[in-house]
């Protein structure tokens, strides 16, 4: 059915890429019979099909093909209403895995508002299957203040199982919340980074995305500028003293080769 609309709308013959607006188009300058029938099979679609997104042994992501999402918009469009637990499927397979979200967390809305313990079954599901960025779901639970994911939040801060794109968004989640022991929280992480990089190293070489995501020397500084901002008296203690040491290398190593401008430019 869809391949014909592709047809009809686009005039080729072709895998169909075929947007609800298509299907409502052709819906609307169809005969009341037509429309009936392509809105049965629709319901149909929607209720047979399974949709899901997961990743496989070699770690590779599968997911149910984005044309058959089409038919669960155009009956939401025509006023159809859906279990929440299909919202939720909806959600978890399809979302952040194009360039806007926006539908997606209107779903999410949804269910947050009427349907509580599916939104936040959803929610973990989203940041736990490997499928999904972290730093979108948590920025979309920083948008509404949501505080479902705090604690472990906190507990892998603590733990340091987060990438560089996933610490920095765990740690603009814990700051924008504020919950109890959250400075706590920033010490230890803080103090967990600065025994993984004691000093400067150079990175290994990675292809594009893991080098992107890859924790580097200066991320250990994160936790402890943010408490910095928030004035904390062991991280402005801790920061002179991290300077301080810094100075005295320098001062050390300027004094002991002489002529150190030339012996810094050759470092």
């Amino acid at each position: 059915m869809l391949r014909a609309i592709a047809e009809i709308t686009h005039g080729v013959r072709r895998r169909p890429q075929v947007s609800e607006e298509d299907v409502l188009q052709v819906l609307g300058q169809a005969r009341s019979v037509v429309q009936k029938q392509v809105i049965q099979a629709f319901r149909s679609c929607v209720a047979q099909i399974h949709y899901e997104r997961k990743l496989t042994e070699t770690s590779e992501i599968r997911m149910t093909y984005s044309e058959f999402e089409v038919p669960f918009w155009v009956l939401r469009q025509q006023g159809e209403t859906f279990l929440p637990q299909k919202i939720a499927e909806i959600i978890n397979c399809y979302y952040d895995s194009g360039i806007n979200n926006t539908r997606y967390e209107e779903l999410l809305e949804e269910l947050r508002q009427h349907h509580r313990a599916v939104w936040r079954q959803c929610i973990l599901q989203l940041l736990a299957g490997g499928t999904v960025r972290v730093e979108v779901a948590i920025q979309y639970l920083i948008n509404i203040g949501e505080d479902i994911y705090i604690g472990q939040c906190a507990e892998r801060l603590v733990q340091g199982k987060y990438d560089r794109l996933e610490l920095e968004s765990f740690l603009e989640y814990l700051v924008a919340l504020r919950p109890v022991g959250y400075r706590d929280t920033l010490r230890q992480c803080y103090t967990r980074l600065k025994k993984r990089f004691p000093q400067r190293t150079r990175q290994p070489t990675t292809n594009a995305e893991q080098h992107f995501r890859m924790l580097s020397y200066n991320e250990q500084f994160l936790p402890l500028l943010m408490l910095m901002n928030d004035d904390d008296d062991w991280a402005w203690y801790e920061f002179a003293r991290r300077l301080t040491g810094t100075l005295s290398f320098v001062a050390t190593f300027l004094t002991t080769t002489g002529d150190g401008r030339a012996s810094l430019n050759t470092c």
